[in-house]
């Protein structure tokens, strides 16, 4: 998952996922969908993150890149 971390700055922390898969709409037929792929009990490291299918490099993501709509996804191992 996510969470903000600083409201001024628009910028979301990233964390351990709680859901195995989420859709948020954020515009008129626009989606930001986020999947917890091997999200389980025992699966509590987040191994990789992909944003629209690139690696994100980092340890947040922007409210931007929400808004913009697309897919966040984590890769979970023990």
């Amino acid at each position: 998952g996510f969470y903000p971390t600083n409201p001024a700055n628009g910028q979301y922390d990233l964390g351990i996922p709680v859901l195995y898969a989420a859709k948020i709409e954020v515009g008129e037929g626009k989606y930001f969908e986020i999947i917890a792929h091997n999200n389980s009990e025992s699966n509590v490291l987040v191994e990789k993150v992909l944003l629209n299918g690139a690696p994100l490099d980092r340890t947040y993501i922007r409210h931007e890149e929400i808004m913009a709509g697309g897919k966040l996804e984590f890769f979970m191992k023990k």
